[in-house]
C-alpha cells in the first residue's frame, strides 16, 4: 500500500512539474522582464538574474525527467518504464546546459534554451499522459464493450 502511495505522489509531482514548466515559467519570464525593466524587487527575494536564469533554464527542466525516471523505478508498469527510458535524453540536455553554464562562468546561452525547449517538449508529453489518465480513470469515463 505504501508503494502505491509513493507511486501516486511521484506521478502527481511529475504532472505538477510539467504544468509548472509549461505555464508558470514562461509567465515568470515575462513577469521577470517587466519587473526587471521597472527596477522593482519581486517579493524581496535575494535571487539575482544569473541564479534565476540557471534555475529556470537548467534546474527545472532537469527535475521533470528525474521525476519520470523515479516514476519508472517506483511504478513499474510498462508505460512508465518506457516514459523513464525516453526521458533520459531530456535529462542529458539540462546536465549539458548546466555544465556549459558553469564552464562559461554562469552564463546560460544556447544550451539553456535547448534545455528549456526539451523540457517543454517533455512536459507536453507528460501533460498528454495526464489527460489520457484522467479520461480513463475519471468519474465521467465510460467503458465501451463490443457485442
Amino acid at each position: 500500500m505504501e508503494r502505491l502511495r509513493i507511486a501516486h505522489t511521484i506521478r502527481t509531482s511529475s504532472y505538477a512539474l510539467a504544468l509548472f514548466l509549461v505555464g508558470v515559467i514562461p509567465g515568470s519570464i515575462v513577469l521577470g522582464s517587466i519587473v526587471g525593466f521597472f527596477g522593482w524587487s519581486l517579493a524581496g527575494l535575494p535571487i539575482d538574474g544569473e541564479t534565476a536564469t540557471i534555475i529556470v533554464f537548467v534546474v527545472v527542466p532537469a527535475l521533470l525527467p528525474l521525476s519520470l525516471v523515479a516514476r519508472a523505478v517506483v511504478g513499474g508498469s510498462a508505460a512508465e518504464q518506457v516514459f523513464g527510458a525516453l526521458s533520459v535524453p531530456c535529462l542529458c540536455v539540462p546536465l549539458w546546459a548546466g555544465y556549459s553554464s558553469v564552464a562559461a562562468s554562469g552564463i546560460v546561452g544556447l544550451g539553456g534554451i535547448i534545455s528549456f525547449g526539451a523540457g517543454v517538449f517533455l512536459a507536453l508529453i507528460v501533460l498528454a499522459d495526464a489527460v489520457i489518465e484522467w479520461r480513463l480513470a475519471g468519474p465521467g469515463a465510460t467503458v465501451q464493450r463490443s457485442g
